[in-house]
This record gives structure tokens, sequence and C-alpha cells, in this order.
């Protein structure tokens, strides 16, 4: 995160030796982030690139950001289920995070 200079867009970072056994779509890892942050989870946005990062984000209250990898085979498909799983946007360039990032916080 540091080399590519999006450290400084995150407040918080849970990693999976914070959750335990409850991975996604457990929202665990989400609610702890708020927790830490004593935020709202209105005020938060999570990043990733699968259904069960959607649906964990949906069930924390909190908006989803999906990102189509690059090695994904059906794109257009994967973002289909990305907003099914609730999913407020999706980007398919990384390249772009920096910029959406910039549009949400703002």
């Amino acid at each position: 995160m540091k080399k590519n200079g999006i450290y400084n867009y995150f407040n918080t970072i849970i990693c999976k030796e914070d959750v335990g056994l409850n991975e996604k779509p457990d929202p665990l890892g989400i609610i702890l982030a708020l927790k830490e942050l004593a935020a709202a989870p209105s005020s938060a946005i999570y990043l990733g690139d699968t259904v069960d990062d959607m649906t964990a984000s949906a069930s924390a209250g909190v908006v989803g950001l999906g990102v189509v990898p690059p090695y994904a085979t059906d794109k257009e498909k994967l973002e289909t289920l990305l907003f099914s799983k609730g999913a407020k946007f999706v980007i398919r360039d990384i390249n772009k995070l920096i910029a959406v990032l910039n549009e949400l916080k703002s």
C-alpha cells in the first residue's frame, strides 16, 4: 500500500489474523474496523473483488466498492455479480481507484 501510494487513504487496516475463523462473507473484519475508527457504517467504504466482499460490506452497512481484477475472464459478468451482492460502485480499472476514492471522500 505504501509502495503504490494509497496507504494514506486508509485510517485502519484489519487483516485475516484479526478475525480468526470468521472469514468473509462474515462482516466481522469490517465491524472491527468501524469500532477501531469509532465510525458509523455510513461513513465507510469497503473495497473488494469478490461477491463475498460485497456481501460482507452490505451486511455491515458500509458502501461496497467492487474492483474487477485484470485477470477476470468475464469482466461484465463479475461486475454484474458485484452489483447484485451489494456493491454501490464497481471499477474495472484499478488505476482509477485513487480518483474514485477522492470523489467519494468529497
